[in-house]
């Protein structure tokens, strides 16, 4: 196992989820295209690829999703151990929530401004603490550590 003694980094972190949106990016679409015109259920099943996605990695042997993995960090609980399946599901609904507001009937730029906001808020104790962590972080007792597993 890596050590334990280095935040992953906040630039690594963002890389990873532009690495991971990209790599999901081709399903969505195919899921988009599929189910696109049916009342939401386009939304619905790309919300559950990313759901699977992102809690098969996070709560498999890598405990990282392929771009942590690619960036070289890794998630664990707030004990170093690495996160069960249900660890992982409580991470990534804990990362979502600033997102909710795109599901909601608010008018374009209210959304944009509210989800910009939120996302400020969620993420900006990462530049505040000595470990990085965001609020998901601190929901979900995980912790990103720079390395492999």
């Amino acid at each position: 196992m890596a050590s334990m003694t280095t935040p992953g980094p906040i630039g690594a972190r963002f890389l990873a989820q532009i690495i991971d949106a990209l790599l999901l990016m081709p399903a969505v679409l195919v899921l988009d295209a599929l189910f696109g015109s049916q009342e939401g259920l386009g939304t619905i099943a790309a919300l559950i690829l990313n759901i699977a996605y992102y809690v098969y990695f996070i709560g498999g042997q890598w405990q990282a999703t392929p771009g942590k993995r690619i960036m070289g960090v890794y998630v664990t609980d707030i004990g170093g151990d690495p996160l069960t399946y249900e660890g992982a599901s409580l991470r990534f609904f804990s990362f979502f929530i600033p997102n909710l507001p795109v599901y909601a009937s608010l008018s374009d730029m209210a959304t944009l401004s509210l989800i910009t906001w939120l996302h400020i808020l969620w993420f900006l104790p990462m530049l505040l603490t000595e470990k990085k962590r965001g609020v998901h972080d601190f929901l979900a007792y995980t912790q990103v550590w720079e390395g492999r597993v």
